[in-house]
């Protein structure tokens, strides 16, 4: 297994369904459950979301997530409301969780991880799609984030510095990141982040940053229909030579081979 392949999530994540939905008319979801994991960010209007113990207002940007068998239900009144809905199924022992979590955009610990909702839910001139992927290793970092019960601050630690890395580099989306940037959303110097994240993974942060940045470009030239041009303009190159460049070094292939290669 390369060095690369060991930076992964502990869990997996199989995300099944990703809806923008829109209600103006009153209406109510009563009681149910099911078998799958469920996350509704609001985006406008508010909703209410209860239970058979409790009731919660979610105002534009809250989020709510849903474990497998907790029962809920929803409240939708008068007025314009949007909202995002994911699905998702998750591999892991979280059958005790019962209970809903609130995820507040207020809140450090999930604030990278609704900004990348919101993100979704805005759509980008490349489309949706090659987004997709990416919610796997991001759900399995918000989970750990916020189920990981380990008692032992030398075990979390390091996994809670990984994931916050995955979360901010989602969140871009393929852009690039600068360092102090990065390091300044860590809490910690340039040098500092680097150091440790080479310790942790055991090769280079702009390594890591490049590959992820690659990552991206081939779902979006393998999922979306931009063309190359477009592509490097979203993910922020000055020009589709330099994006060209760069895919190559990283991957090892120029855009138009890979993408005529994978489609």
């Amino acid at each position: 297994m390369s060095k690369y392949a060991e930076w992964s999530s502990p869990r997996s994540h199989w995300l099944f369904g990703i809806r923008h939905r829109q209600k103006s008319t009153p209406y109510e979801i009563p009681l149910h459950e099911h078998g799958f994991w469920h996350l509704d960010l609001v985006r406008t209007g508010k909703i209410t979301a209860f239970g058979e113990a409790w009731t919660r207002e979610l105002p534009p940007g809250q989020a709510i997530l849903l474990p497998a068998g907790c029962r809920h239900g929803f409240r939708y009144g008068p007025g314009e409301k949007t909202w995002l809905s994911l699905k998702f199924e998750v591999t892991g022992d979280f059958s005790r969780q019962r209970d809903p979590v609130w995820l507040d955009p207020k809140d450090a610990t999930t604030l990278a991880f609704v900004r990348l909702l919101d993100h979704l839910d805005q759509g980008s001139a490349v489309g949706p799609d090659p987004l997709a992927p990416v919610f796997e290793p991001v759900l399995d970092g918000l989970m750990a984030l916020l189920f990981d019960d380990s008692s032992s601050p030398e075990e979390s630690e390091p996994m809670a510095f990984r994931h916050r890395v995955d979360l901010i580099v989602a969140e871009a989306q393929g852009r690039p990141i600068r360092l102090p940037d990065l390091a300044q959303r860590m809490g910690l110097s340039v040098s500092r982040l680097s150091e440790k994240f080479s310790e942790e993974a055991g090769y280079p942060l702009k390594r890591y940053l490049d590959r992820k940045r690659a990552d991206y470009a081939q779902r979006a030239l393998v999922y979306a229909d931009a063309n190359v041009s477009l592509v490097a303009e979203q993910m922020g190159f000055p020009d589709p030579f330099t994006f060209s460049r760069f895919f190559k070094r990283v991957t090892g292939e120029n855009p138009r081979d890979y993408r005529k290669r994978m489609r």
